[in-house]
C-alpha cells in the first residue's frame, strides 16, 4: 500500500491509497524514511517543535514527545531501536515497545 501526506486546514496527515486518512493531524509529518518511504510501518511527526515515532495506525510508539529523533533504526527499517534527544541535549536508545535500553542518557 502506499501513503502520503495531505494538508487540512494548516496541519498535516498522511493518507492511504484510497484517501483515507490513516494518522491523526500534525505540525509536521518527515517524509524522507519509513512509512512514506516505504521502508518500515512507522512515521515521525511532530506538533509544537517536538516530534514522536508513530505506526502507521496511528498510535505513538515512543513514550513521549522528544525534540529530535533519528530516523535511522526503527523506522527507517534498520533495526528495532532508535535514538532520541530530549530537551536537555542529553539522548538515549529506546526499542520498539518505548522502553530505554541504553544503561543511561549520554551527551
Amino acid at each position: 500500500m502506499s501513503y502520503r501526506i495531505v494538508q487540512i486546514d494548516g496541519k498535516y496527515a498522511i493518507v492511504d491509497e484510497n484517501g483515507d486518512r490513516i494518522s491523526p493531524l500534525f505540525d509536521f509529518i518527515y517524509e524522507e524514511a519509513g512509512l512514506l518511504k516505504d521502508q518500515s510501518q512507522y512515521y515521525i511527526a511532530g506538533n509544537n517543535w517536538r516530534m514522536a515515532i508513530f505506526d502507521k495506525d496511528g498510535n505513538m510508539i515512543s513514550p513521549q514527545w522528544f525534540i529530535l529523533i533519528d530516523s535511522h533504526g526503527l523506522v527507517s527499517g534498520q533495526r528495532d531501536i532508535y535514538i532520541a534527544m530530549r530537551e536537555d541535549g542529553k539522548e538515549a536508545i529506546f526499542n520498539v515497545y518505548g522502553e530505554m535500553v541504553s544503561p543511561r542518557w549520554f551527551d
